[in-house]
């Protein structure tokens, strides 16, 4: 039982711990015990200051609230939304950002909203009862504001009963919740799995899924501006892949935005002014998400060079005035590689050759010997198997006349090369190389910073080489760091050595003799007794 005891202490000191490190709106003040009073006449004004914009509506609804019992006096705070703050105590009051979330998307309780009113356009006043307020302020067109908390709550000060009454400044960058800003910023992400990155590695004909986010903007003039143009290098957009929504639902084309893909451009776009009208004002404030698809092609740029695909959100500061216009951008950078002996030029020249040895012991480049890449060290799945939708590359490749193959549209990873038919007069090379293909992406811009191959040739006598070739980007532009190339021999069937030495000849060439005179020796005896 004693050790019961002690293991649920810890489980229940951990769970303290972890409760105190999620992030809250805590009310200024607490109630020390439960030696405060106080009566349900009692109330205090909530402030919001630093509003920026003329014309806004500021309202507070009222989140928490203060019980009164036994003849009407305080006996701390219960929840006016039960299902999503559940624990509310006299000791303290606080909402967390998920909790303040859920509460924006609830329908109001009735008899909960006070207007919060100003005399110099940008400190609002109310005054409420006791408790815990979500501010919201709507209409704002220069500025985007976020929802905020502020409270009026009863505090215990010297042996006495006061009200500490709770400022938001809006300007406060600390209260994530609070924070304003002067416009809209977009911001695009690669999706691959869980992670969201800003740079990636792909095979060409990999599909790369996108998300753009920003925050909406409230309109209310006759000149709303708000628009996503999202221009695509080395991807086409995959057909009925985009999605929209706001504030977490799904939004319908054609009547809450429209889609426009010009093929032309290798572009789409994305526009929230249907029919010269706006049509997200009920969702001011609140997240606005798009995610797509697109498939790398075979214009895609190789090696170092980014596909660079470029989004621009299109707004307009004030919708009262025409022309008034500003953008926001964010990029997403996306790679591809390959080996390629047969462009001039390439970074990855003549990195693996195919030769032959000769009867002198000479090496003369081979064509014609088939290779084949797989993606496991089984080699048990061909590359074009695994990645059927790179046209540029199946998996086999043959040799030119230079001893040169080309493997295009290649991800980083690990792969596998086994030559699979040899040229005519040739022993086929059973050696199996390990290729593997290095990328350094910087995880802030999504820039590659570097890359590198290594081939490895893990012979069956079991003998190791490994050459390994380097490239650097800077500015955008790749560069050679260091290359070393490898060769695959194969040997001319006619340059084999027969096994044996001289003796096994002069024992042969004996043989021979021996056998033709017994064949004599027996004919002439024959024909000597037939007389």
């Amino acid at each position: 039982m004693s050790k019961l005891k002690k293991m649920l202490s810890m489980v229940l000191a951990m769970v303290m711990i972890l409760a105190m490190s999620i992030p809250t709106f805590a009310a200024n003040g607490k109630t020390e015990g439960n030696a405060a009073t106080g009566t349900a006449s009692d109330k205090g004004t909530i402030t919001v200051r630093g509003v920026e914009e003329t014309g806004v509506t500021v309202k507070a609804y009222q989140i928490i609230k203060a019980k009164y019992e036994n003849g009407g006096k305080f006996s701390g705070y219960e929840s006016l939304y039960p299902t999503i703050i559940k624990d509310v105590t006299a000791d303290d009051i606080t909402v967390d950002s998920d909790q303040l979330a859920d509460i924006i998307d609830a329908t109001k309780v009735a008899d909960t909203e006070y207007a919060m009113t100003s005399t110099d356009g940008t400190t609002y006043t109310a005054e409420v009862p006791v408790g815990s307020y979500l501010v919201v302020i709507s209409g704002a067109e220069n500025k985007i504001y976020n929802p905020l908390v502020v409270s009026v709550v009863y505090k215990n000060k010297d042996g006495k009963t006061a009200m500490d009454f709770n400022e938001v400044d809006v300007t406060d960058t600390e209260n994530a919740w609070a924070k304003v800003s002067d416009t809209p910023d977009l911001d695009k992400k690669i999706v691959e799995g869980e992670n969201k990155v800003k740079g990636n590695t792909v095979n060409i004909g990999d599909t790369v899924n996108y998300e753009l986010s920003t925050t909406i903007p409230y309109y209310g003039g006759n000149y709303p501006k708000f628009n996503i143009v999202d221009k695509l290098n080395g991807l086409t957009y995959k057909e009925n892949s985009l999605k929209v929504t706001a504030d977490g639902k799904e939004l319908t084309a054609g009547t809450d935005y429209k889609l426009t893909v010009n093929e032309a451009k290798n572009e789409i776009t994305v526009d929230f002014v249907v029919n010269n009208a706006y049509t997200l004002n009920q969702y001011q404030s609140k997240a606005l998400v798009v995610t797509y698809a697109a498939t790398v092609n075979q214009d895609a740029a190789l090696n170092g060079v980014a596909n660079v695909n470029d989004a621009t959100l299109n707004f307009t500061k004030d919708s009262k005035v025409d022309g008034k216009d500003g953008s926001s951008n964010d990029k997403t950078y996306t790679y591809t590689f390959d080996i390629d002996g047969t462009a001039d030029g390439s970074l990855t020249n003549e990195l693996i050759t195919k030769v032959g040895t000769t009867s002198s012991e000479q090496k003369v480049k081979l064509a014609g010997a088939e290779f084949t890449l797989y993606t496991d060290a089984d080699l048990e799945t061909v590359y074009g198997t695994a990645y059927p939708e790179n046209k540029q590359f199946n998996g086999v490749v043959v040799t030119d006349a230079n001893g040169q193959m080309t493997m295009t549209g290649l991800k980083a990873g690990t792969y596998y090369l086994k030559e699979t038919k040899a040229p005519n007069g040739y022993t086929l090379n059973d050696t199996v190389y390990t290729i593997v293909i290095d990328a350094t992406i910087d995880e802030t811009t999504g820039k590659l910073t570097a890359w590198s191959i290594s081939v490895n040739g893990a012979t069956i006598s079991g003998d190791d080489h490994t050459v390994r070739s380097t490239f650097t980007v800077t500015d955008d532009t790749p560069a050679i760091g260091t290359v070393e190339k490898i060769e695959i021999v194969n040997t001319k069937i006619s340059n084999l050595p027969s096994t044996g030495g001289i003796g096994t000849t002069i024992f042969t060439i004996g043989g021979c003799v021996v056998m033709i005179a017994a064949a004599g020796l027996f004919f002439a005896t024959r024909k000597k007794s037939a007389k």
